[in-house]
């Protein structure tokens, strides 16, 4: 899992977004939907940032496009609907996701799994097999869509991964102060590498002008 900077008083420390989303490696869509180049980011973000600094970099970029995708897709939905009534979204990462709704009158909660496997295979392509869960892109792209979903702060955390021997990938998504009062032992630390406010902020700024989401369809290279 993802390990968060400390500050001076070993408490965690959010890292700013900027730290990852400035780089063009992890703002190129591409690597979403190809598994060689997202084992390439895999393991040039590791060398250069080292592992603990490469993750969180990893799970930054997957909000992002995450939210990004969610926030555009429901932006063009509610264009759709104003101009032809019932109209379905253009589309949504969910068709690549299977989950099962978690009853909890504290929010929405779901678990589900990634059946594709592509971030599992990009991590074996590049590092081999990994002694515990390792989809970190899989896991903030999933925060991120939900979040943008629910409009919420949202975490999916991973439960199993093929990366780690295990049968498939599996994740359990919840709202952070959610995670924070069940005492899950892997959210604090995860939790702490997502500045949600700060993602927002970016990938709201990079949707595209309104004129552009009404004349056009979705785009076709969006990993949804």
């Amino acid at each position: 899992m993802v390990q968060p900077q400390l500050d001076t008083r070993g408490a965690p420390r959010s890292p700013s977004a900027q730290t990852a989303l400035d780089d063009a490696l992890v703002r190129d869509p591409r690597f979403l939907t190809d598994v060689r180049l997202l084992a390439a980011l895999h393991g040039e973000l590791r060398r250069r940032l080292g592992d603990a600094a490469a993750g969180v970099a990893l799970l930054q970029a997957g909000f992002f496009h995450g939210l990004r995708d969610a926030l555009r897709v429901t932006g063009e939905a509610r264009v759709r609907n104003r101009e032809h009534e019932g109209d379905p979204p253009a589309a949504t990462p969910l068709v690549a996701l299977r989950m099962t709704n978690i009853v909890d009158a504290r929010g929405p909660a779901l678990r589900g799994s990634w059946p594709l496997q592509l971030e599992a295979e990009s991590v074996l392509l590049a590092r081999g097999r990994r002694p515990e869960p390792a989809c970190l892109v899989s896991s903030g792209y999933t925060s991120g869509w939900l979040s943008g979903l629910w409009n919420a702060d949202c975490l999916a955390i991973e439960r199993g991964c093929a990366a780690a021997g295990h049968g498939g990938c599996e994740f359990e998504a919840r709202e952070a102060a959610v995670w924070l009062e069940d005492g899950d032992i892997h959210a604090p630390s995860l939790l702490a590498a997502l500045p949600f406010a700060a993602l927002r902020d970016a990938a709201q700024r990079d949707l595209p002008i309104p004129e552009a989401v009404q004349s056009g369809a979705f785009d076709p290279e969006s990993p949804a």
